[in-house]
């Protein structure tokens, strides 16, 4: 009887050092309402966070802590970025220089959602990412966003004025993101005057003063009660994510440039010969003027 209660109890320890994972997940709700039952702990231990949030709190506290420092993770943004006409300029050429360079920048992340491949865009100005998940948060891909420009230390590329501190948004936002008027067309409205025919309004009866009075103090509660719900900051901009398929679409490899071999202006009778002998062999003879040469 007690070789079956040994034996009982090793193969129990055994299976819940096994799964000790899954029932401490399992038990540790239930311990924390007792111990709130009891008046020993706080009722904000029955609060357990997701894998989601924690995954955001981890990025987001790693990112807001590099504004303390003095380092500004800036180092590998070119300086044309700066500029919205120079940008522009090298942007013409289809094969240009930067946006070969970003796309060579990838960032492999596995997130809550799944994973995903994330590069910046120039052109688009925004971060592009393929996943086999058509729909992610943009909690999480701002998290991603974080770890990339923390990666390859372009953190003016983040442009989400509402997660960045007050003082210390993006240089890039007065820039590229923000219409600045014209001023032309700003000094034609202002100097215009506006002339209005009031004859054609039509011209209403008074009412009682209560009901006016009663009627306006109910418009201006609705008015502010729409302009808390659909009004929005001016000056809020957040990061573009473009999602451009699924993981397989990614195009690792990018097509190396053909040089032509010049020889700076070198010429020589040898040279001209084996030219004319490629030549004449690339050429297709005939049968027929096989034999009329052989004729002559």
């Amino acid at each position: 009887m007690k070789s079956i209660c040994f034996f009982a109890t090793a193969t129990l320890l055994q299976i819940a050092y096994v799964k000790r994972e899954y029932i401490k997940t399992v038990s540790s709700p239930i311990f924390n309402r007792v111990l709130v039952w009891l008046g020993v702990a706080d009722a904000s231990l029955n609060k357990i966070k997701s894998p989601v949030d924690m995954y955001i709190e981890k990025h987001t506290n790693r990112f807001l802590k590099t504004y303390d420092t003095t380092d500004t993770y800036n180092e590998n943004i070119d300086k044309c970025f700066y500029n919205k006409e120079a940008l522009t300029k090298i942007l013409v050429d289809a094969n240009n220089r930067l946006e070969v360079e970003w796309k060579r920048r990838l960032l492999y992340e596995s997130t809550p959602r799944g994973n995903l491949i994330m590069y910046y865009d120039p052109y688009k100005l925004g971060f592009v990412y393929y996943s086999d998940i058509s729909v992610i948060s943009i909690r999480i891909l701002n998290m991603v966003a974080m770890k990339y420009c923390l990666t390859y230390r372009c953190r003016d590329f983040f442009v989400d004025n509402e997660i960045t501190p007050h003082d210390k948004h993006s240089v890039l936002i007065p820039i590229h993101y923000i219409e600045q008027p014209n001023k032309q067309n700003h000094y034609e409205n202002k100097n215009k005057t506006s002339i209005v025919d009031t004859s054609a309004f039509a011209k209403f009866k008074k009412y009682n003063k209560q009901t006016e009075n009663a009627n306006e103090t109910n418009k201006t509660k609705t008015d502010l009660a729409s302009n808390t719900v659909i009004q929005k900051p001016k000056d809020a901009c957040r990061n573009r994510f473009i999602h451009m398929g699924k993981m397989i679409n990614m195009q690792f490899l990018q097509p190396i440039k053909k040089y032509t071999n010049k020889l700076n202006g070198f010429s020589s009778s040898h040279l001209t010969n084996l030219e004319g002998e490629t030549q004449l062999q690339k050429t297709v003879l005939s049968y027929k003027d096989f034999k009329n040469n052989k004729n002559k």
